[in-house]
């Protein structure tokens, strides 16, 4: 395999998802339930709201057409992006339903073929060609399970369901529609109505059917929006009221049905109204122009007058149907084609309704979008994943230099167990089945006195400059009431000068919050004090270096519980690349509390912000200390070359070469080599990763079971590693570490131990230790007695047989036990970098002969100590209470140093020329502190922990 080269522009290859046009779903992002206007009561409630902080307040209306149902040749010409294009063109529809056939129609199973009757491959194909022409054209897609005894078919729902949001729930365009029109407990009903047969299906039965629907579909990591059929035909979502469906993600709405023949009172309607004003979300994804069996002359009356109601009430609706079926309530004549429409009655009617939308959409500014990542993504929006504990330690899994901490102060107490020591962090992750969160218990403040302000906290503390593309931040929280606080670095944090939030109100069931910078607002007194002039600051998301959830005396006693659990906190945007530091330069405690921390945020009272010895120069200090890791590589720097070496590199290969038949998605760069090293949609969170796209296992004439295989190339080995881990997301895989010989022949045979992890559809991290949990395949190559890590040049992540996904996406490659400077690739055309000597790294572990420290070694350190520099610009190391800081170019240098609730404790700058210096901190109270290095643009944070 020869080395692949760089090529940037790799970097934006769109994936088959990618949006050709800005539509609402680039303006308005993921469609969400039950938000709660500013400033008004519940009776707002039930509306549908938009992620895009310009629209998560404000009422979101779209419009479209339904499919005709997946069981009818007729109606399945339509099924196609030319078609759906033509209606985006034609008629200016926002969104696309697509009713799937069911097993009671003979949809959704296998053996069915022909006429009336699809197999389920057949049925994945046409949901596949609608969703991705939705996505090209930016419009929503409803994902129908077209059924009308859905209860009676859990398992069958659950296989699809499971297979959709698997497929599909990371995308922001689609909703999931569970349950169409429920009617009877026995059969379709005669004549409009039940027989003797049985009666309508009850709300218990459809809360208990769409309860186990919704969790299947939160299980696959998607949060996209569901929505829920009730009685009689969707005519009663206010059954609902008393008992909603279950959901962990609150993101459930109710489905309302109209025919404007039959339903031509308008009194139908008063369900749905009682709904709404009881706060439950509505939605009417299906109405007809004519009759409820769809049949009927369209009467533009009783049209008209529907369309009112629905536009007075934000109601987002499909009209039934973009079909030429012989139904009164088709928009399409009989001579019409996918790409030639002649329009019916019905069809012009609808078409002047939705001629009204709009003709033009403003890509939202923050580009939310699902919280999901997977194997490609809307190009509509963007959410990044800051934590969602699922890796059960206190450090957020996708920000560097961050850690999650609790407080408390002026009397008030918790119940969680504080950090043994001072290098520990407190205990407050808890899981729930497969969930993990962060939770603060046993809150109590007492009987404060009148002039005090006990409180409680729990917070992320971060690099500053960490939410620089972010314009929201998003929480799911249950438990007290509390206000969320973002600390900004040019505000002296003394006593209460930060942004917050009004106070969430108490939630008993989970609830998702989406802070966006109009909400963070400094307290009035703060803006009403002339004194306190130089504080009133203007908010960015770009200078906040802490977030805090914060319980004090200003919450209500009713909003008030004993605990606070927050979980899946996300930046609404693009989070920055993560800066590669040294393990050892940041400690492991999360913070304490202690008595030397002071008041909370509220409090009005001033007190002096105590002062440090200033930043001192040492050049006892030299520039061979160089910053080093266990990453091998995170990606983050874009490019598909390790940190370990300059020849070390990433690569993709099928089994063509075994006359396999399998592929891969995966572009190619200029040398015909596969780009494996791409944006947010193969990481976890954090802005690059590495992976396979849509992965095809066919075995063609191989001998063997088919493969694929994402490799990389390590030229020296991992002399020293004791242990691999990273996190993947997708297909199972067999980890491969491939000894010398396997091309190079000096062994003979294919000469490789491996490790088998099975496949997820959720970031999980896979660990073994090495070389003992790697073990080499019996009668497959050379017996070697023994794996040595230093001959192993290969690390190959193989799809092989079957694949349980069609991607495979890892991210954060580590080897304990190495120590690893980043290699800085020479630049010819960077005057500043040193391109005779930056073109090695230097690695060193126990494990390493003496023979390794030699004179060649030596002679690079300067250029070493240069390259890690060149690589990030700006290193900052604690080691005790001494602070090393280490700048590549002479400028002013910034150090500031915070306590855990924000209070500035010391801020001093200096003019440093390039090097490394020292800085010795004093009189420092015992506790958990942030330090943050700025020069220029460049910010490094880390924590210190005195003692």
């Amino acid at each position: 395999m020869k080395k692949l080269l760089m090529v940037l522009m790799a970097l934006f290859i769109s994936t088959v998802f990618a949006a050709n046009r800005v539509g609402p779903v680039s303006q308005y992002g993921q469609l969400q339930a039950g938000k709660i206007p500013n400033g008004k009561t519940n009776a707002g409630h039930g509306r549908i709201f938009g992620s895009c902080p310009d629209y998560n307040q404000t009422p979101v209306q779209v419009r479209g057409m339904s499919l005709y149902w997946s069981l009818h040749s007729n109606a399945t010409e339509f099924y196609n992006e030319t078609s759906i294009s033509k209606m985006v063109a034609d008629m200016k529809i926002e969104i696309i339903r697509i009713p799937v056939g069911t097993e009671e129609q003979y949809g959704w199973s296998d053996g069915h073929a022909g006429g009336w009757r699809y197999s389920k491959n057949e049925q994945k194909a046409f949901v596949k060609a609608v969703v991705e022409a939705a996505v090209k054209n930016d419009i929503y897609v409803i994902i129908d399970w077209h059924s009308h005894t859905a209860n009676n078919q859990v398992d069958l729902a659950k296989d699809f369901f499971g297979y959709m949001a698997d497929e599909y729930g990371h995308l922001d365009n689609v909703i999931f529609e569970i349950f169409n029109e429920p009617v009877c407990v026995n059969g379709a009903p005669e004549n409009g109505r039940c027989d003797n047969r049985g009666g309508f299906i009850g709300w218990n039965a459809i809360k208990s059917y769409a309860d186990q629907i919704v969790s299947v579909i939160r299980e696959h990591n998607s949060d996209n929006l569901i929505l829920v059929g009730n009685p009689m035909w969707d005519q009663q979502p206010n059954a609902a009221i008393n008992s909603p469906v279950s959901d962990v993600k609150n993101n459930v709405a109710y489905t309302f049905h109209y025919y404007a023949n039959t339903h031509h009172t308008y009194t139908e309607g008063d369900n749905a109204d009682e709904a709404i004003k009881r706060g439950l979300s509505v939605f009417v994804s299906e109405w007809g122009t004519g009759d409820a069996d769809g049949g009927g002359t369209p009467d533009a009356s009783a049209n008209d007058g529907w369309q009112q109601w629905m536009n007075a009430r934000d109601l987002s609706s499909a009209n039934w149907s973009a079909s030429k079926i012989n139904e009164g309530t088709a928009a399409f004549a009989s001579n019409s084609t996918y790409n030639n429409f002649t329009y019916t009655t019905s069809g012009n009617m609808v078409k002047g309704y939705l001629n009204t939308n709009p003709t033009s959409y403003t890509k939202c500014s923050s580009t939310p979008s699902s919280s999901n990542s997977g194997p490609s993504s809307s190009a509509s929006s963007e959410v990044a994943l800051i934590d969602n504990f699922e890796d059960g330690n206190t450090t957020a899994e996708t920000l560097n230099e961050s850690f999650w901490f609790l407080y408390t102060a002026n009397g008030a107490s918790i119940s969680n167990t504080p950090p043994a020591s001072a290098d520990e962090p407190w205990d407050m992750i808890r899981s729930s089945a497969s969930n993990h969160y962060a939770s603060m218990e046993g809150i109590s403040i007492g009987s404060p006195a009148s002039n005090e302000y006990p409180s409680v906290g729990m917070g992320l503390a971060l690099a500053e400059g960490s939410f620089a593309n972010c314009t929201a931040i998003r929480y799911d929280y249950r438990g007290s009431g509390h206000y969320f606080r973002a600390d900004m670095s040019s505000i002296t944090p003394n006593e209460g000068y930060e942004h917050v939030t009004g106070n969430q109100d108490k939630s008993d069931s989970w609830k998702t919050v989406t802070v966006s910078a109009s909400d963070l607002i400094q307290p009035l007194w703060v803006r009403q004090n002339a004194s306190l002039s130089s504080e009133v600051k203007d908010f960015s998301w770009n200078e906040v270096y802490q977030l805090v959830w914060v319980f004090d005396k200003s919450i209500a006693s009713a909003q008030r519980a004993t605990y606070l659990q927050i979980d899946n906190v996300k930046c609404v945007g693009t989070l920055p690349e993560v800066i590669v530091t040294s393990s050892s330069s940041v400690a492991s405690s999360a913070g304490s509390s202690s008595s030397s921390i002071r008041s909370s945020s509220s409090i009005r009272s001033s007190s002096s912000i105590r002062s440090s010895s200033s930043v001192r120069s040492s050049s006892s200090i030299t520039s061979s200390t160089a910053v080093a890791t266990s990453f091998i590589d995170d990606f983050e720097d874009g490019d598909n070359m390790a940190f370990t070496g300059l020849n070390d590199y990433w690569y993709a290969f099928t089994d063509k070469g075994d006359k396999g038949a399998s592929t891969i998605d995966n572009s190619k760069n200029d040398e015909g080599d596969y780009v494996v090293v791409f944006g947010s949609a193969a990481a976890d969170g954090s802005e690059y990763g590495a992976g396979l796209k849509n992965i095809v296992l066919k075995k063609g004439d191989n001998e063997y079971d088919p493969y694929v295989t994402l490799g990389l190339n390590l030229e020296d080995g991992l002399r020293g590693c004791t242990q691999i881990s990273y996190k993947y997301k997708g297909a199972g895989h067999n980890l491969k570490a491939v000894t010398r010989g396997d091309e190079e022949g000096e062994l003979s045979g294919y000469n490789y131990h491996k490790k088998a992890f099975e496949g997820s559809s959720v970031w999980t991290v896979a660990s073994v230790s090495v070389p003992s949990g790697l073990e080499q395949e019996e009668n497959w190559g050379t017996a070697l007695d023994g794996l040595n890590m230093a001959d192993v040049v290969k690390l190959q992540w193989e799809v092989k047989k079957e694949a349980t996904h069609k991607y495979l996406f890892i991210d954060d490659l580590k080897c304990e036990g190495m120590s690893i400077v980043p290699v800085v690739r020479p630049d010819e055309d960077d005057p500043d970098v040193d391109n005779s000597s930056s073109s090695r790294s230097r690695r060193s572990s126990s494990s390493r002969s003496s023979d390794d420290n030699d004179d060649e070694d030596d002679d690079d350190t300067d250029g070493i100590a240069g390259g890690v520099v060149a690589h990030s610009g700006l290193s900052a190391t604690i080691h005790g209470n001494t602070l090393q800081v280490t700048v590549q170019r002479a400028g002013v240098v910034k150090v500031q140093v915070f306590d855990m609730m924000g209070h500035a404790i010391e801020s001093h700058s200096e003019s440093m020329a390039a090097g490394s210096f020292a800085h010795t901190f004093g009189c420092m109270g015992k506790g958990a502190y942030i330090v943050r290095v700025q020069q220029g643009s460049l910010v490094k944070t880390v924590r210190m922990q005195v003692r």
